[in-house]
């Protein structure tokens, strides 16, 4: 009877860990600080096509040297303005994987509306792997504690 107790406590003990590890300032597991630098060009973006990982701390240097452009990043809520010839940054924490469409937001010309690009935060693969092997442990603790429960 006490050696049941004793599994059910470790795997509690483990999923309580696992769930104060991600939620208490503990960030994901590879985080990385990023610095991309993004020319604004009528009417494209250099690079159209961003990527970074879930949980890295983002910087986007933004340049033009042609006209007054702008930043909008779907899904995040930031907006830039872009000046001629001067540096702009953004900082964000990039929290939500997925494909997330950037756009310019402040009209430069007749293309202005095709002036996308896209953010592609892949997910923190390390982190789910890691609440699999504890949901794992949970599990063969409670299999362990109900078979020596029928043993007696």
């Amino acid at each position: 009877m006490r050696h049941r107790w004793w599994i059910l406590g470790v795997a509690a003990v483990a999923l309580a860990a696992g769930f104060l590890a991600t939620r208490v300032g503990a960030g994901p597991v590879g985080a990385s600080t990023r610095v991309i630098t993004v020319e604004a060009g009528q009417w494209e973006y250099s690079p159209g096509i961003i990527t970074v990982n879930e949980g890295d701390r983002v910087t986007l240097r933004f340049a033009t040297g042609d006209v007054t452009h702008g930043f909008y990043l779907d899904g995040y809520g930031i907006e830039q303005a872009i000046l001629p010839h001067e540096t702009a940054e953004v900082h964000f924490v990039a929290t939500r994987a997925g494909r997330w469409m950037f756009r310019c937001s402040v009209t430069c010309g007749p293309f202005h509306p095709y002036m996308v690009g896209w953010l592609r935060v892949q997910p923190n693969t390390t982190l789910r792997w890691g609440w699999i092997a504890v949901g794992a442990v949970g599990l063969a603790a409670l299999y362990a504690a109900w078979e020596e429960a029928w043993r007696r």
